[in-house]
């Protein structure tokens, strides 16, 4: 269910995180995900992924491509993104 992300089919549902240690938030994320995904079965995600960018700049540049679906970061990068 989970893995290294990279742009995917529109069943793949891509979280995404800031990171400078991604091993660590890799870790707080794949919870969220083994919960969300099984639940999303009904619009059609059936896998998850997670992608760490380094920097907002990075992470601005993933969604403008549409390669992050969900972006978990405090309200001050939210707002910045």
């Amino acid at each position: 269910m989970t893995g290294p992300a990279t742009a995917g089919p529109d069943n793949v549902l891509v979280l995404g995180r800031i990171s400078d240690n991604p091993k660590s938030h890799y870790a707080q994320l794949q919870p969220l995900l083994d919960y969300v995904v099984p639940r999303m079965r009904d619009v059609g995600i059936t896998e998850g992924r997670i992608l760490m960018a380094p920097d907002a700049q990075q992470m601005a540049s993933y969604l403008r491509r549409g390669r992050v679906d969900w972006v978990t970061e405090t309200s001050g990068t939210a707002v910045a993104l």
